[in-house]
């Protein structure tokens, strides 16, 4: 029996463009509101933070993101317009109250959407791994989508969808100035190896600092560890595949875990697409899997 490890480049070498860039993308079409604020809002400063979305959440300084919606008040200003400057601050004010309710699961509910509005299309997809797939092997996936059941008719007994599966929500009506978010189906956040420092709140009559500061810790993963562990259970494995996962930092803990129990026959095999990070990723794979032999294989 086999072990396969799915991440985000196997749907994406399947034609499906899943990529956070691509989210980004979305989201900048999508109404996903806060208040007054789109969810757009409080990321659209970052442009490199998209490259590796989730991991970068950890250090999003969000006072920054919204310091344009409430930059320092002119003195000379006649009263007319400091007061109709006051009452618009007061407003986003109560926006900004908002988001450390709602940030988090509108976050993962639009999210959600877009994976399922992109795997969902009939556009023409290559089986390309169903010589090594089988469905009497076992599968952890990374992805909320539903690629291995829908392409390669994976059993879903055999399939742990170890950060949740995607589900549509209901659209949120544009017309609709205010409107709850329901519980993620969906896990998603930061690894938290790094605390930021907080800024302090400043003098600023109208500041979001306060409500914000706070956001950086609510996204943190919650790791599903024990999920893991009755998946696998005392199972022995022939080879472990891990396939479209670049093994990055964020989900390390299961890999560090899965080596507790992985049997020491077992062949670790990376599908890697590029190969220039060979020796790299044989290092990295090599200090989670030590006892174990590692193949990196081209991914093409």
């Amino acid at each position: 029996m086999k072990l396969f490890i799915i991440g985000n480049g196997f749907d994406l070498s399947h034609g499906y463009n899943t990529r956070y860039t691509d989210f980004k993308k979305y989201l900048e079409h999508s109404s996903y509101d806060i208040g007054s604020f789109r969810l757009i809002d409080f990321f659209n400063d970052y442009d490199d933070l998209w490259s590796d979305f989730e991991n970068n959440l950890e250090f999003i300084d969000f006072k920054e993101s919204t310091d344009f919606y409430v930059g320092e008040l002119n003195p000379e200003w006649s009263d007319k317009d400091y007061n109709r400057e006051i009452s618009r601050r007061s407003a986003l004010q109560d926006s900004f109250e908002e988001a450390p309710e709602k940030l988090y699961p509108a976050l993962c509910t639009a999210l959600s959407d877009f994976i399922v509005e992109e795997t969902d299309d009939d556009k023409p997809i290559l089986n390309k791994y169903q010589n090594i797939m089988s469905k009497n092997d076992l599968y952890i996936t990374f992805n909320y989508s539903k690629t291995l059941e829908k392409l390669y008719h994976i059993p879903k007994s055999n399939v742990e969808h170890i950060h949740g599966e995607a589900f549509h929500s209901i659209s949120p009506d544009p017309d609709e100035f205010d409107y709850s978010y329901e519980t993620p189906s969906i896990i998603f956040g930061h690894s938290d190896t790094k605390k930021i420092k907080r800024q302090a709140e400043g003098s600023n009559p109208i500041n979001p600092n306060g409500c914000l500061n706070n956001i950086n810790d609510q996204m943190k993963k919650v790791y599903q560890i024990q999920s893991l562990n009755s998946f696998i259970q005392s199972l022995s494995f022939s080879s472990v595949e891990i396939i479209g996962h670049d093994f990055g930092i964020v989900d390390k803990p299961y890999f560090v875990e899965l080596n507790k129990y992985l049997n020491r026959t077992a062949i670790i095999n990376y599908w890697l697409y590029n190969m220039s990070l060979k020796n790299i990723k044989y290092k990295e794979l090599q200090a989670v899997f030590p006892q174990n032999k590692i193949n990196i294989i081209p991914n093409k």
